[in-house]
């Protein structure tokens, strides 16, 4: 990890720090270790192995809706690229993937816009 770390201050420095300068297991780790993170803001207690381990196919014991979250973010990760940083279709789009058969019938929709008031605090 201190290695890993040493090349990418020096990348920084002289400013190669791009994704086709990454190898491919720094990518690798880097997208497992956003899809982590991202998950564990919406309460997904899966530890960096555990999500390590549901992408590399390997069985995880948990919650079949835990499980799917980590599969659609990874979908999602895997289509960034398609998407338009401003567009509003492109948003809901990701939404909806996010949200796919994760949402309670009635309560949200993936890939829409809340209609109702919102509460701010």
């Amino acid at each position: 990890m201190a290695a890993t770390s040493e090349q990418l201050a020096t990348l920084s420095t002289i400013g190669a720090l791009t994704a086709e300068n990454l190898s491919p297991q720094l990518r690798r780790e880097n997208r497992i270790r956003t899809i982590h993170a991202s998950l564990a803001i919406e309460n997904n207690t899966f530890s960096l192995e555990q999500v390590t381990d549901i992408i590399d196919g390997k069985p995880v014991i948990a919650p079949p809706r835990d499980i799917q979250e980590v599969r659609w973010a990874v979908a999602a990760y895997e289509k960034l690229e398609t998407w338009a940083p401003h567009s509003m279709k492109d948003l809901l789009a990701a939404h909806a993937l996010l949200m796919h058969d994760l949402v309670s019938k009635g309560y949200l929709v993936g890939g829409r816009v809340k209609k109702s008031q919102l509460l701010r605090l």
